[in-house]
């Protein structure tokens, strides 16, 4: 941490000290970082969710899948799905986004903005190489698993360190290579970690609706669920909570992680803070001879 209290991030960690400082930034930054999240995530959300109530009303869209399977692949073209799918990538877009600031301007040098326009900035090259990450990494996992696990935990940096570094779509995935080489295992085991303590949050979270549910099935005549519109698009909707809960502790862990490999290498942020404290020096020093006379 810096003299002020705030978590430094370009600094060197072990394994134990991004998890507890993953911990350490969210709750540091919880308000804050929430205040970003509804303002530019939210509203594609609550669009969602509307359109997903409408479509249960009007069109119907879950149809009887058993006897129908195509339609589990149509289902995810529906607008619901493809708005929620549009917002994930928000979601990452702008906890790296976050990130990234808050190394260029300090904790509380920017707002929801700046934001935006970093987030537009590379909105193409984030869904560009979204695309070539998902086809890579698929390809792995088809022609030998392990490869696909392999480029599965690399690429997972590609967001922050495209938007960090300002680099194009393919100098980012290298750039991701180049930096899990020798960090691999730390950069999956921090991954598994968070991964658990999101599955285990999350099911904390849920158990009360899933009672709820199982309440709701025991008292219909088939034995089968009846949800309203209403209940099923409040059901995504908590999902959707959740799991942006989850992923924000995967994200910010990876992102710290990224900071923790590039100062590693590159030491940019001893760096930094050494010319800081040159320059500091030199201030007072002309301060002082401004005084004197």
């Amino acid at each position: 941490m810096n003299d002020s209290g705030w978590i430094q991030l370009r600094e060197r960690r072990d394994f134990s000290e991004v998890l507890s400082a993953t911990f350490t930034f969210l709750r540091q930054n919880f308000v804050f970082l929430a205040k970003q999240i509804l303002f530019l995530v939210g509203p594609v959300v609550l669009t969602a969710l509307i359109v997903g109530a409408l479509s249960y009303l009007w069109l119907d869209p879950f149809v009887n899948l058993e006897s129908d399977p195509f339609a589990v692949v149509v289902g995810f073209f529906t607008p619901l799905y493809l708005l929620l799918i549009i917002a994930s990538y928000l979601f990452s877009a702008t906890l790296f986004g976050f990130l990234v600031l808050y190394v260029e301007r300090g904790p509380r040098g920017f707002d929801t903005p700046d934001l935006l326009r970093m987030i537009l900035k590379y909105v193409w090259r984030l869904l560009l190489g979204a695309i070539v990450v998902a086809v890579v990494t698929i390809a792995g996992f088809i022609f030998f698993i392990i490869p696909g696990i392999y480029v599965a935990v690399a690429t997972s940096l590609f967001a922050i360190v495209l938007m960090q570094e300002d680099l194009g779509v393919f100098e980012a995935i290298a750039r991701c290579f180049e930096l899990i080489r020798r960090n691999w295992w730390a950069t999956f085991g921090i991954m598994f970690v968070l991964g658990i303590l999101t599955y285990l949050i999350s099911l904390a979270m849920m158990l009360p609706l899933s009672l709820f549910g199982a309440i709701v099935e025991m008292n219909t005549v088939t034995g089968e669920a009846e949800f309203s519109p209403l209940a099923m698009t409040v059901w995504i909707g908590v999902n959707t909570v959740l799991g942006y809960i989850g992923y924000t502790l995967i994200y910010l862990g990876l992102g710290i992680q990224y900071y923790n490999l590039v100062e590693q290498r590159e030491m940019a942020g001893l760096l930094e803070r050494v010319e800081r404290i040159g320059t500091d020096a030199e201030s007072e020093r002309e301060d002082d001879g401004t005084g004197d006379r």
